[in-house]
């Protein structure tokens, strides 16, 4: 561009015209570089921000998996200790009481022994 300009400032007239056409090339490639760099930024933006969009997106969709799990596992946790607590009642237990052989209903809480047998199976 420096040495078109200088040709021009020397007045050398018999290239003046080509020396314009070539100036005016330059100017249009310099405007189409910087429009090009502004849709470049342009776009760089647009997909930043469709980036985050689908990074909220994701968060979300990840947090409401983990609520439903955990509300799952809340619910079998509910579920066991009920099976817990009805396993441990007290069971009545039929006991022969002397010689007449009748039968008296008694209730006792299992043992350690028998506990861990239940659990085993």
């Amino acid at each position: 561009m420096e040495s078109l300009q200088k040709l021009s400032e020397d007045k050398d007239f018999e290239n003046a015209g080509e020396i314009h056409k070539l100036q005016i090339q330059i100017e249009a490639l310099e405007k189409g570089r910087d429009l090009a760099r502004k849709d470049a930024n342009t776009a760089e933006s647009k997909a930043s921000a469709v980036e985050k969009e689908m990074d909220e997106r994701i968060s979300i969709a990840v947090s409401e998996a983990a609520q439903k799990i955990e509300a799952g596992f809340k619910d079998e946790i509910r579920r066991l200790q009920l099976e817990n607590a009805e396993l441990r009642k007290p069971k009545p237990v039929a006991i022969v009481e002397g010689h007449t052989a009748e039968i008296v209903p008694f209730a006792r809480d299992l043992t350690d022994e028998e506990s861990r047998d239940r659990c085993r199976a």
